[in-house]
Parts: structure tokens; C-alpha cells; sequence
């Protein structure tokens, strides 16, 4: 099956039987841009979270100890935006309709897109001058 799409909008009846692939796609190609439940039927989907390198083992651990509620489908390595054991063709920075972002617990923002934010947290985290200035931003 390819996973290439036209460029009109989708409907839900469309992707409800898509492959993986195809629902991917259509998010990344801006065809469809609000929640994906019941999209791609008889497949797993679950949350994305993205966290700072130093908090992610305690969230996978917690995600692992629940994981009705948390079910982990794949884990990447830092900086890496390819699940590439769920889906070796995705990019979770920007195959997902919507982001929430939080910062200490409280909802900051929405995006669509989150290469720019990685991108931004990727040049915290260089060294200034030699002083080290990993994870100043908090995501």
C-alpha cells in the first residue's frame, strides 16, 4: 500500500481504515489537524511524551509499572525524532496533530510542529564558553 495522499483535506471515514502510514502522512502533510482516536483502526496508538534526557528513566520506569494507562510502544534515543521500532518512517516531531507543551506542570502552549523547539534545545544544550549550559530548557 503507498502512503502517498492528495493534497485536499481528509475525512475521518477515510483514515478510520488507513494504514499507520497513511495517517502519519496526511498529519505531516497539514490534511489532518485534529485528534487521530479512531484513526487507523487495529493498530496501537498512544501518546507521545518527550521529556530532558535526565527525567526520562523515572518516566519510563512509572510508564512500565502502569502500563494499561501508559503502554510504551517505543522509546528514542536522545535528540532522535525516529520511533524505529513502532514506526521506522515517522518523525514525532511533527506526525502528530498537536503538541502541548508544559513547563513545571501547567499547559504553556499548542504547536504544530516541534522541529524548531527541538532545534532551540539542541543549541541550549552546547556548551557557552565552556560553562555547560545543558538542559535550560525544560520541556
Amino acid at each position: 500500500m503507498t502512503a502517498s495522499v492528495s493534497s485536499a483535506a481528509l475525512t475521518r471515514a477515510e483514515l478510520e481504515h488507513a494504514a499507520p502510514r497513511t495517517v502519519r502522512m496526511a498529519v505531516r502533510e497539514g490534511r489532518w489537524t485534529t485528534n487521530t482516536k479512531r484513526l487507523a483502526l487495529g493498530f496501537h496508538q498512544a501518546n507521545v511524551t518527550i521529556l530532558p534526557k535526565h527525567l526520562a528513566f523515572d518516566f519510563m520506569r512509572f510508564c512500565q509499572r502502569n502500563p494499561r494507562a501508559l503502554p510504551i510502544l517505543d522509546v528514542t534515543d536522545p535528540g532522535d525524532p525516529v520511533p524505529r521500532i513502532a514506526a521506522p518512517d515517522a518523525d514525532i516531531r511533527v506526525d502528530i496533530p498537536s503538541y502541548c507543551i508544559y513547563r513545571d506542570g501547567k499547559l504553556v502552549d499548542r504547536v504544530r510542529d516541534l522541529r524548531e523547539l527541538v532545534a532551540r534545545h539542541l543549541r541550549l544544550r552546547e556548551p557557552e564558553h565552556g560553562t555547560g549550559a545543558e538542559d535550560r530548557l525544560r520541556l
